[in-house]
């Protein structure tokens, strides 16, 4: 007797689930944040801002603000540039998405530039969440007068109106 291997069938055109227009839209924009993360390191810095403004827009097109978020906080990490360090803390914060806080305080310690820490600042301030306060108070502290003044007006006011 002849074993007899099992043959797969290959589903007919109609048997393949369809893509919702919302599915497919996700898809595109995932496959942009990998495509933008590839080319954002050889990039000048204007095609690096035109990537990392685009990118928040890509929730338009479906994709997660917590991906958006992670994409732009990588971008962060891979910045040079003091002005489009402070364009990507910005976009964070439009993103209006709780996860920014863990990337907005990147921006945070004495190695990043002043201009990048006050902005960080300024964000956690306008975000209002009081998650942010432990990252501030260590600001108390800091060497420049500038930072230690609006961590203080941050705490402040998260303390006394933050959520």
């Amino acid at each position: 007797m002849a074993l007899q291997t099992p043959v797969k069938s290959t589903p007919a055109p109609n048997d393949v689930p369809a893509m919702s227009p919302g599915e497919s839209a996700s898809i595109q924009g995932e496959n942009q944040l990998r495509g933008a993360l590839a080319h954002y390191g050889a990039a000048n810095e204007e095609t690096r801002t035109d990537i990392e403004e685009h990118i928040s827009q890509l929730t338009d097109a479906g994709v997660a603000k917590r991906d958006l978020v992670t994409t732009l906080g990588v971008m962060f990490g891979m910045e040079n540039s003091i002005s489009v360090k402070c364009s990507i803390l910005n976009e964070l914060y439009y993103l209006e998405d709780p996860s920014v806080l863990e990337y907005v305080t990147v921006g945070l310690p004495a190695n990043q530039p002043l201009e990048v820490r006050d902005e960080a600042i300024s964000i956690l301030q306008d975000l209002g969440d009081k998650r942010a306060l432990p990252y501030l108070w260590p600001l108390l502290a800091d060497p420049d007068e500038n930072i230690r003044e609006e961590a203080q007006d941050a705490i402040d006011w998260l303390a006394t109106r933050g959520r």
